[in-house]
């Protein structure tokens, strides 16, 4: 997700220009947002222990989907070994999970 593709999703057509700071690490980018280096465009799942913590704010209640996704393949025809069945059942749990810790 890019800020323009999260304006245009809002139908907000608009140039950046400017001072921006750009990473390729969530880690990164999620540091500088905690270090108060400006504004992060980021997955919930990936700051949502920061902002119930008080680290970060969520200063817009609106989101985006994307259309990208995660796959897990494993062999149609092999059996799968204990600790990859019990990697990949708890891969499927988390992913049909809400989004909240206990």
């Amino acid at each position: 997700m890019t800020w323009e593709s999260w304006l245009k999703s809002f139908e907000f057509d608009m140039p950046l220009r400017g001072r921006s700071l750009s990473f390729d690490n969530y880690l990164l980018l999620i540091h500088a947002a905690v270090r108060g280096e400006g504004v992060a465009l980021c997955g919930r799942r990936l700051a949502e222990d920061l902002i119930r913590e008080g680290e970060l704010v969520r200063p817009l209640t609106a989101s985006v989907g994307s259309e990208r996704a995660f796959y897990l393949l494993h062999s149609a025809t092999g059996r799968l070994r204990p600790e990859v069945r019990k990697l990949r059942d708890w891969l499927l749990d988390e992913s049909r999970g809400d989004g909240e810790r206990p």
